[in-house]
């Protein structure tokens, strides 16, 4: 490809108007969300729906295993299950699993960090999330498909003296759970970047004229 001089004009103008673009995309996607409940039984599936009015990327990430404060301000306490988050297209197409995410809470009982996080791109349009508990994966590609287990106290055979909701270490948790939605958060350096394009195109700008 060949670029004329007249592509050199104002250097910085192009690329902040896309930065701004990316920014507008990346912060008006998602709504931050907070749901949570409790199980009776350890095969429950909990579905959450919700709706992107555009594009972006969103984190999903539970509260569950090692407790936290949710995005709505809403303190929890450390003990629930060990969940398994499941991501769907509106067709209950599987998009995404994840049994233990990155950067998640530590339990302050059992010093693991189980419980889930998704991080994903997705377009405008209807999707929702599940949640199971461990090892209560999807079957296969499609919600249709239904999850392995479903035995009320299948987490029995892991040991604990409750007899359900024992997660891998036999250690006894409770039916609780809990699930943010958030827009995922753009980098620090970020800022600093849109400065340094605005001080382009100020250049650029001064160039032409002169």
């Amino acid at each position: 490809m060949t670029i004329s001089p007249k592509n050199f004009a104002r250097p910085g103008l192009a690329a902040l108007t896309a930065c701004a673009v990316l920014l507008s995309a990346a912060t008006a996607q998602a709504t931050t969300m907070s749901w949570r409940g409790s199980f009776t039984g350890d095969a429950d599936v909990q579905r959450l729906d919700f709706t992107l009015a555009s594009a972006g990327d969103i984190e999903l990430k539970t509260l569950s295993y090692a407790g936290g404060t949710q995005a709505d301000g809403t303190v929890l306490s450390a003990g629930g299950f060990d969940p398994i988050l499941s991501l769907f297209d509106s067709t209950g197409d599987l998009l995404h699993v994840n049994d233990d995410g990155y950067g998640v809470g530590v339990d302050p009982v059992t010093f693991n960090t189980w419980d889930s996080r998704i991080v994903a791109s997705l377009g405008a349009g209807d999707y929702f999330v599940t949640i199971t508990q461990y090892d209560n994966f999807p079957v296969g590609t499609n919600f249709s498909d239904g999850f392995w287990q479903t035995d009320s106290d299948f987490t029995g055979w892991f040991g604990c003296s409750n007899g359900m909701f024992c997660d891998a270490g036999a250690y006894n948790r409770t039916g609780a759970w809990a699930v943010d939605l958030a827009p995922v958060p753009l980098p620090a350096t970020l800022p600093l970047a849109l400065a340094g394009l605005a001080a382009l195109g100020a250049i650029g700008r001064r160039r032409t004229r002169a």
